[in-house]
């Protein structure tokens, strides 16, 4: 056997091995021989394979023991016709039964790796991969968006290792070709205004990314890269340039042109600028009622490159940051910066803002009062010492009596639209995009006796205020028994509407497996008792912790209430020390938490160090907390959330707890940024990284702040259980 067929079969034994491991039962692994081709291997498989579901994997890939069964559970329930995982970059939370008409976004979906289709769905829509073609995904994927009626998006990842769709790294001509041939189809399924946006993404993603490596590559190679750009061009609607950044239009306009030199030279200055900078710092300039970003060559005579091609239309949108989240005197307050792309607010009147809370369900709005302030200018730290300063800043505030309709609470939520006017130019965002830290975590909030005012942050879909009123409450939590027959009991309220048939479903994130526990219910007071054995949240952990992308720790299980089929709420936890976690074997807990709105979690996993006190003493920020585990030697860990770069400090273990110092001394400490905190440990002669916890006592008094040597550093966390340290400005209120 060659090394090469032997590192082959080192990988495909790894995929089957994943595959193995999956939480789904009834998995069936049909092996293809690829000899043919990756498009070939994976038809002969589709036409074996007997299932309800397919799933395309190659000998390079592996999946998280959750994946399979996650995206079965959520088509056997959504009905969809495949589930996907979120386009990369994406910060929009799990969502069933969406359509790529609904999410554009879905249009940087290419891979079928990892993916789950349902197989009634692929053979009626008569879908095969292209044979013979390396990186044929994206003409599969894409129609395949049009084609089904639904799809599930997961926000978890469903693919370990490399993924063979990155078209981006084909040779131009199958790059083109695959795009082309991905636009016909497009057309042929749902008409010319679906392949515009189709051409559209292509030209500002796979296309552009590629457009960008011809700066590194030789006069030749560029000049054959224009010919094979113009062939593909000459097919696309000319409208479709007016989507594109001004950016991207600007260089294809170049390429059409056959102008190199000028391309080269807006390749450096993109380059060189970077995306932050082509957003921030470029100016807009006014002609007329409209207005141009200044880019290179604009009004310029020599160059000849029509005004019209830096016209900014979709680019200036609304950028926002909140960085502030709190409650005061019973009212969401929220402050943060916000301005429009290309337009800074340099003065008071330049930008006015309005903002409103909007019912999606019912349609009802209510008016939010906000105002703008002073605030350093929107790239820059929001702590640092400076000069520039506009009127990007904001703060608005939320009263909960105007969620009511007609002075009654309804269950339901609530949106938060934005509304910026800066030079006769208007704009509309959701508040979205918290800082990391305190502004993050509101908690929940009791607007009156029974009626809770929940806030959370759901990624691109911004902020939403859940109201919610009592049906079922966790309000006291305790441990009977012990080790492996520790039960978590949980006591609480339920309405006399609450049908006595009701039980308690956990789910386990990301939905891969469910248990449904029963109520014991003691309907004069309205009470109930629901017994949760350790063994049934712990079964398997230790089998799906060592395999690829298993739980670094622990794993989390939402509390529903069902009836029947039916899973009609969440569970939320109300009372102050409700929660808690117990030993229930050598390493291993279970317990009860709230997550940021105060909904249930169920926690189970191996011991994780807690951080339950912090203190400055002579310019050190020390933490310590309980840490039940024998002595032994051990490191905390600095990640960098930016850059993923790590550093390490020593920590003292004595069995029952841990204390570290924090690097804050001129020449220990790391560079301007966030910090995650995690522990290393000496296991049985290997290491072992485990994430560590923030006491929710604690949280309350964070951000922990101090100084060094003049310089900021806070510990704080990032959500209700992560740590978080941050250096540098970033750190000052």
């Amino acid at each position: 056997m060659s090394a090469g067929e032997g590192e082959r079969d080192r990988r495909l034994k790894e995929c089957l091995a994943s595959i193995e491991a999956q939480t789904l039962g009834g998995v069936e692994a049909v092996v293809a021989d690829s000899s043919a081709g990756v498009g070939a291997a994976r038809n002969e498989g589709a036409r074996r394979a007997v299932g309800e579901f397919l799933v395309f994997l190659d000998a390079g890939e592996r999946v998280p023991p959750y994946a399979f069964g996650a995206m079965a559970e959520g088509l056997r329930a959504s009905g969809s016709d495949f589930a996907t995982a979120a386009p990369p970059g994406s910060t929009a939370g799990p969502v069933r039964g969406t359509h790529v008409t609904e999410r554009p976004a879905l249009l940087a979906d290419r891979s079928a790796a990892g993916r789950m289709w349902r197989r009634s769905f692929w053979e009626t829509a008569g879908l095969s991969f292209p044979e013979g073609v390396a990186h044929g995904d994206m003409r599969v994927v894409v129609p395949a968006h049009f084609l089904a009626s639904a799809v599930d998006v997961l926000d978890e990842p469903l693919l370990l290792g490399p993924d063979p769709a990155a078209a981006g790294s084909a040779a131009p001509e199958e790059l083109f070709a695959l795009v082309r041939a991905t636009a016909s189809a497009v057309a042929e399924i749902a008409g010319a205004e679906a392949r515009a946006a189709w051409d559209a993404e292509a030209l500002s993603a796979d296309l552009a990314d590629a457009l960008r490596r011809t700066e590194e590559a030789d006069e030749a190679s560029r000049r054959a890269f224009t010919e094979i750009a113009n062939s593909y061009i000459d097919t696309v609607d000319p409208r479709v340039f007016q989507r594109l950044p001004v950016i991207d239009r600007l260089k294809w306009y170049l390429v059409r042109r056959h102008m190199h030199d000028e391309l080269l030279r807006v390749l450096a200055f993109e380059r060189e600028a970077g995306p932050e900078g082509l957003h921030a710092d470029a100016l807009a300039v006014r002609h007329g009622t409209r207005w141009y970003v200044d880019y290179p060559f604009l009004d310029d005579p020599l160059a000849e490159v029509p005004q019209a091609i830096y016209r900014l239309t979709g680019e200036i949108d609304v950028q926002q940051r909140a960085e502030s989240a709190r409650w005061e005197d019973g009212r969401l307050v929220v402050s943060g910066r916000l301005h429009m792309g290309f337009l800074p607010p340099d003065s008071r009147f330049r930008q006015y803002l309005r903002a409103r809370a909007v019912n999606p369900g019912t349609g009802a709005k209510a008016r939010v009062r906000i105002r703008p302030r002073k605030a350093n200018a929107f790239e820059l730290p929001r702590g640092a010492v400076t000069t520039r300063r506009d009127w990007g800043g904001y703060e608005l505030s939320i009263d909960p009596r105007d969620l009511r309709a007609n002075d009654v609470w309804r269950p339901g939520e609530w949106t938060v639209e934005l509304w910026a006017v800066n030079r006769s130019t208007t704009r509309r965002a959701t508040l979205a995009w918290p800082d990391p830290g305190a502004a993050s975590r509101p908690g929940p909030h009791e607007a009156e006796p029974g009626v809770w005012i929940r806030p959370e942050w759901r990624g691109e879909d911004g902020l939403r205020l859940v109201v919610d009123t009592p049906r079922v409450r966790i309000t006291g939590s305790g441990f009977t028994g012990e080790g492996a027959g520790t039960v978590l009991e949980l006591t609480g309220t339920a309405a006399p509407d609450v049908p006595g048939s009701a039980v308690l479903r956990l789910t386990r994130r990301p939905g891969d497996v469910f248990h449904e526990v029963e109520m014991e219910r003691d309907l004069a007071p309205g009470l109930f008792t629901a017994r949760v054995p350790a063994e049934l949240l712990l079964d398997g952990f230790a089998a799906r912790r060592a395999a690829p992308g298993g739980p670094a720790a622990s794993e989390l299980w939402d509390v529903h209430v069902a009836d029947g089929a039916r899973v009609e709420y969440r569970v939320a936890v109300e009372g102050e020390g409700v929660g808690g976690r117990a030993r229930v074997a050598e390493d291993r807990t279970v317990g009860l938490e709230p997550d940021g709105p105060g909904w249930a979690l169920l926690r189970a996993g191996v011991e994780r160090p807690l951080i339950s006190g912090a203190e400055w003493k002579e310019g050190e920020l020390r933490v310590s907390g309980p840490f039940a585990a024998p002595e032994r030697a051990a490191e905390l860990v600095l990640t960098d959330t930016a850059t993923g770069e790590r550093g390490t400090v020593p920590v003292a273990v004595d069995g029952d707890g841990f204390s570290a110092v924090l690097p804050t001394a001129p020449d220990e400490a790391p560079a301007d940024g966030r910090y995650a905190l995690s522990m290393v440990l000496a296991v049985d002669g290997a290491s072992e990284e485990r994430p560590v916890d923030v006491d929710p006592a604690l949280l309350e008094s964070l951000p922990f702040a101090g100084t060094t040597s003049g310089r900021p550093f806070a510990l704080d966390a990032g959500g209700p259980a992560e740590p978080l340290f941050t250096a540098g400005p970033e750190a000052l209120p």
